[in-house]
């Protein structure tokens, strides 16, 4: 049998590529758990014309994204904020979810939280509750519930 290092090569390359398995996964990043990534509803700050979302990418990005809608168009807006991560074990009773504003600069403003799923109307849909949140103007409890396509 002849020796192809091309083909040893691109067998590496391949290995390297593979996609890490399913969200929950042992594989799954424990910092960034897929379960809390996507685009989470506002409610306190979302209405039927105007409609506030977190946006906690898989990657760690922390972002809002805002879309209004008026007679004429729909108009979004995206803004990034920092950086999110989970402290401890994801449904552990001391784990915190972790905003940082300025990477580099402040440290990490962390809160308690709860995730469950809610189902109305025979659908089920990721609930998240953060506890006293410290936001721009005020500290509260927030109620986010994730958006669905």
């Amino acid at each position: 049998m002849k020796f192809r290092p091309r083909a040893l090569y691109f067998a590496a390359l391949l290995a390297g590529c593979a996609h890490p398995g399913p969200a929950g996964s042992a594989r799954d990043d424990p910092h960034h758990p897929a379960a809390l990534s996507g685009e989470w509803i506002d409610l306190a700050h979302t209405t039927a014309t105007d409609s506030m979302f977190w946006v906690l990418a898989p990657n760690g990005d922390d972002g809002s994204l805002e879309i209004r809608v008026t007679d004429t168009k729909v108009t979004e807006k995206r803004r990034h904020y920092g950086r999110w991560s989970l402290e401890g074990a994801l449904g552990a009773a001391d784990s915190r979810l972790c905003f940082v504003h300025r990477p580099g600069r402040q440290g990490a403003s962390c809160v308690e939280f709860r995730l469950e799923r809610v189902t109305v109307d025979g659908r089920s849909w990721r609930h998240l509750f953060l506890r006293r949140y410290q936001g721009q103007h005020s500290t509260r409890d927030r109620e986010l519930v994730e958006r669905s396509g």
